[in-house]
């Protein structure tokens, strides 16, 4: 153990020297200098994984600091520790002392961790050195002596004096301040549980009084810095700038920590206040830093977000609640509000002076905005008393919600729901509707957005998670009759303010298809939009945008898009958990099926889409693309009298082809396949004529050669297993009528084959787990498994194709052992189904419950064999896997892993019980079919697994690789697969007498066996040992192998 912590450094030209040159200072001994040539020598060779030298020492540098710490904290976890003064003199009197450390030795301890963390600069060396110091002062902190306590005590002063050090420069706040968050979180964390915690508070208390200094200056101190702007940078800082930072920043760590949670709620409220203050620090660190803090206090106070549904999903607080927990915030958030207010008024009185954005927006104005847009609306209100009632706030927010500034009226929009109770919403929508309908011809753009953007937030937060339906149908019933006189405002006069009044629109169409007033409001709905969309959807601005790119026009017609396909939609089917159940129970007098709809002309309708899927603008074209989708994926039974769906069944096919040979754009593309594959699943049959199947196919083949987004290579593997029913269905046909020599049964043979290569490629462990569902996917799609069910090898004609099925069975069977649960099941039940009903009765598959996904594998085995057992290309296949899983163990390398060395892609495949299955099929096969072909082939893989073992086995004596293991080499995890795989084979293919029992194996090929006698170093693995001893022992020896099962994981 170190008593002396000496600093030291190394800079660059003496690393390159050390590396590169071998120079040593003739100081540091012999024996370093040694070190250092031997580096050297390494370095010009590179090492045996591939990586240069400097890269490992720089590596090994930081694991060894990593470890010593982690040995550290091991090593006062276990080891007595020093006891008071009293006990200690009667332990010694009573021989009895069994202190291994004393207080010099656990003083220097504590200094080793606290020097690692304020020097060190690696987060995976501070993170452990950061353990290990946790261990030691939770040890400290639970003794009963007090000399020990105090010990955690200096370390925290000396922490202190640390961060307020002076002439502290930027390089000190590097990786946000390094080691000093870690080292005070490993002191909160390390007070014990259950008793008054003493240095958290007080630390706590310290940084936010430190980070409260430098604000007092700060008025001062801007206009220094803007004027000193343009001078050259530097290092240095005003004094306390460094040490805020810092404060900041651990502060951050603290409320970062779930184990810290309820200890430091009680700071929440004034480090916040204090975060949003800082906001409005003249100098950049201090801002980012109260960022960060101002994040982590977000997360904690309020929870996460959910981007989605914009909306905290965990710990969320309704406005009322969180200002009843934190009352701090409420006096300070109205007068902040009312200065940021002030300001905005300020700045848009002067029209004719410059815009000056820092001068307008107050500092603090967006993190208020952002933090009362993060809460829930209360069902009810705050009552009489206004202190702390957050719809105190509500004139402020609806004062910057009609502001100049477009993102400010957003974020205000959006705070607006968590300041309106249930109780009072209908009240405020009225009014802001009210105030709209009578002041619209006269109020500014930018006003009358606002207001639009508040409508809808009230209305997607608020009113959509009403409990009370008919205080629901009220609000959509009035709103919808004051929007109808304020038409105009879609009319295109200002593109944002009419992409928000369809917003509007389509999202009151959607509560009152979710409510019992739709037969009142929708077909006004409807009728409003479908007047106000068609005149933004035409060719001439289309083409208009192809001389002025208009960002703000592009929005507006993406939105009457959206808005367009939603008057389509026959119902709306993303209902949520509540009206699900208010609907089961029929709590609402809603018709779907009997909904009022526009009438339009099936001709008006096909030229309206294709309009709009042939747009020259893209958004446009990915807006349509996706309501397609959404509304293909919302198909049910019994919606054929809708006008969409009457439409879909004849004209949709059609305008998808068409677009996909013309489409450039790789994202729409992706959404014509994704509706191709989505109508797929839907209609059996989607193509109109076998001639088009062709096409498609070599359509795909183009794009999957040339597309890199991986999205679209899933879905085009996908609607390739489409065209593979129509390929199946042509050969079938061309063998019935003997013309197996046609020019397209050669094609369909070939797109058979690209499509199991591609399948097996994505299906490959190494693969994302997305590429692999789509490979699954496509499978089940495909239906190319059924084809077992129908054929056999006996026919010279089916062989190409029973082979390219048999090997998407063994695919099929790769992936029923993959990691993703979803994945093995759907596809465990899709094989499951296949296999029911075709074996013996004593074997048979029921697929009426799910089985388990491993019984599926053995099951799928037995079928195949069942199925293939007398074909002789199966037995290659089954003896060919037996062959790659000790190919796929041997091929590691050295048995001791390396730093670098790759994972395992799959740790939950189990390559030694596909060999066990695949060695007992493929036993009982032989033992049933006992011909001389049967016996040729025993024979020739019999040799081909002897052969492999040997090479296997001498591989390791030959090398001279390192071969101790524990137990012995045999114990180690690949060498066991590999070894025990290969003489499994053997043992499988041995031959057997008519009870099954194994001949004499000496007899057959008492030359082979000799050759094993390389194999006892691997002996002693009992499993190992028994398997080689049934295979070479006398015929009548009797030992206790009797009762050894050689396919022990099937029994």
């Amino acid at each position: 153990m170190p008593y002396d912590m000496d600093e030291t450094t190394c800079d660059d030209d003496v690393a390159d020297a050390f590396l590169h040159d071998g120079v040593v200072q003739e100081e540091e001994g012999e024996e370093e200098a040694e070190l250092g040539r031997e580096l050297v020598e390494t370095d010009d060779s590179k090492e045996g994984n591939g990586k240069p030298a400097e890269h490992i020492v720089m590596v090994g540098c930081w694991l060894a600091m990593k470890e010593v710490s982690l040995l550290f904290g091991t090593i006062i976890r276990k080891v007595p520790l020093p006891s008071c003064a009293s006990s200690i003199a009667e332990e010694e009197q009573m021989g009895l002392c069994t202190e291994i450390l004393d207080l010099v030795q656990l003083e220097t301890m504590g200094n080793h961790f606290l020097q690692v963390l304020l020097k060190v600069k690696h987060n995976g060396a501070i993170d452990k050195t950061r353990a290990g110091f946790t261990a030691l002062c939770n040890r400290l902190l639970c003794s009963n002596d007090s000399r020990l306590c105090k010990m955690t005590e200096s370390w925290m002063e000396l922490l202190m004096e640390r961060t307020i050090s002076k002439e502290q420069t930027v390089d000190d706040l590097l990786r946000r301040s390094a080691g000093i968050p870690a080292a005070f979180i490993a002191l909160f964390l390390a007070e014990p549980e259950g008793t008054p915690k003493k240095l958290l508070p007080r630390a706590l208390q310290w940084l936010i009084d430190l980070a409260k200094k430098p604000l007092s200056n700060c008025a001062k101190l801007q206009s220094s810095i803007l004027d000193t702007s343009n001078k050259n940078l530097s290092k240095t800082r005003d004094e306390g700038v460094i040490p805020t930072v810092h404060a900041f920043n651990v502060m951050r760590a603290a409320f970062n920590d779930a184990n810290l949670a309820t200890d430091t709620s009680g700071f929440s409220a004034e480090a916040m206040i204090l975060s949003i203050r800082s906001f409005s620090s003249p100098y950049w660190e201090v801002r980012n830093a109260a960022t960060l803090a101002y994040t982590a206090l977000l997360r904690r106070m309020v929870g996460f977000l959910n981007v989605h549904k914009r909306e905290s999903a965990r710990r969320s607080l309704t406005g009322l609640e969180f200002f009843h927990r934190y009352p701090a915030l409420h006096p300070f958030l109205s007068e902040e509000l009312k200065i940021a207010t002030d300001l905005l008024n300020q700045s848009s009185s002067t029209h004719h002076a410059e815009p000056d954005i820092t001068k307008a927006i107050h500092p603090s104005l967006c993190p208020i905005l952002i933090l009362l847009s993060r809460l829930k609306p209360s069902p009810l209100s705050g009552g009489s008393d206004e202190t702390l009632d957050p719809f105190s706030l509500l004139p402020f927010i609806q004062r910057c919600a009609t502001q100049s500034n477009f993102k400010i009226r957003v974020l205000a929009s959006r705070a607006l729901t968590g300041l309106v109770s249930n109780e009072k919403l209908h009240e405020v929508i009225t009014n802001i509707s009210t105030y709209l309908a009578e002041n619209q011809m006269v109020l500014p753009f930018n006003t009358i957005h606002g207001l639009l953007l508040q409508l809808y937030s009230l209305l997607d937060s608020n009113c959509r998670s009403l409990t009370d339906l008919s205080k629901k149908d009220r609000i959509a019933s009035d709103i919808i009759r004051v929007l109808s006189t304020c038409s105009w405002l879609g009319n295109g006069m200002c593109h944002v303010v009419a992409s928000s009044y369809l917003r509007v629109l389509n999202l009151l169409l959607d509560i009152s298809q979710r409510s019992s007033i739709a037969s009142e409001v929708t077909a006004t709905v409807q009728a409003l939009l479908f007047e106000v969309t068609s005149q933004h959807l035409d060719r001439e601005i289309s083409k208009e945008l192809g001389i002025m790119h208009d960002p703000t026009l592009i929005e507006l017609r993406e939105q009457a898009t959206v808005s367009y396909f939603s008057c389509l939609s026959d119902e709306r089917c993303d209902f949520t958990n509540e009206e699900v159940q208010l609907r089961s129970f029929g709590l609402t007098n809603t018709n779907l099926a009997e909904m009022p709809q526009v009438e339009i002309h099936p001709t008006q309708l096909q030229e309206r889409i294709l309009s709009c899927v042939t747009d020259d603008t893209y958004e446009v074209r990915v807006a349509s693309m996706k309501q397609l989708l959404r509304m293909v994926n919302h198909f049910r039974p019994g919606d054929g009298k809708g006008v969409f769906y009457r439409w879909a069944i004849n004209g949709l096919q059609l305008i998808l082809m068409g677009r996909l040979y013309a489409e450039e754009n790789p994202k729409c593309v992706y959404y014509i396949l994704k509706i191709i594959f989505s109508w797929s699943l839907q209609f059996k049959d989607p193509f109109v004529a076998d001639s088009l199947v062709f096409p498609f196919w070599n359509r795909l083949v183009q794009l999957n050669s040339k597309v890199l987004r991986s999205k679209t290579k899933e879905i085009i593997i996908c609607c390739m297993s489409i065209c593979m029913k129509h390929f199946v269905k042509l050969l079938n046909s061309s063998i019935l009528s003997g013309a197996s020599v046609d020019v397209n049964f050669g094609m369909a043979i070939e797109a058979i084959n690209l499509f199991v290569n591609l399948v097996k490629g994505y299906s490959d462990p190494s693969q994302l787990v997305n590429m692999r569902r789509a490979a699954s996917e496509s499978i089940i799609a495909s239906s190319l498994l059924e084809e077992a069910t129908l054929r056999n090898g006996n026919k010279s004609e089916n062989r190409s194709v029973v082979k390219l099925v048999l090997d998407l069975w063994f695919i099929s069977i790769q992936l029923l052992e993959d990691e993703d649960v979803g994945l093995r099941l759907r596809l465990a039940k899709y094989v499951q189904k296949i296999i029911a009903g075709r074996l013996n009765n004593d074997l048979s598959c029921d697929d009426s419950m799910p089985t388990q996904v491993d019984k599926v594998i053995e099951l799928s085995f037995e079928f195949l064999s069942s199925q293939f057992g007398n074909w002789l290309e199966y037995l290659n296949c089954l003896a060919q896997r037996i062959l790659d899983t000790s190919n796929y163990s041997n091929s590691r390398g050295d048995l001791v892993r390396q730093i670098f060395d790759k994972e395992i892609d799959n740790h939950h495949e189990e390559k030694l019980l596909i060999c066990q299955i695949c060695c007992a099929n493929l036993e009982k096969l032989v033992v049933s079919y006992n011909s001389k072909e049967i016996q040729l082939f025993s024979e020739n893989w019999r040799r081909q697994f002897l052969q492999h073992l040997v090479l296997f086995v001498g591989g390791y004596a030959d090398s001279g690789r390192n071969v101790d293991w524990i137990g012995g080499i045999g114990n180690h995890k690949d060498v066991f697969i590999a070894v025990y795989a290969y003489l499994l084979g053997i043992y499988a293919l041995s031959p057997k007498d008519l009870t099954g029992q194994l001949n004499c194996i000496n007899k057959v090929y008492p030359s082979e066996l000799s050759e094993l006698s390389i194999i006892e170093p691997f002996l002693g693995n009992p499993l190992i040992f028994n398997l080689y001893s049934l295979l070479v022992r006398d015929q009548q020896e009797s030992s206790f192998l009797d009762g050894f099962d050689p396919y022990f994981l099937l029994r």
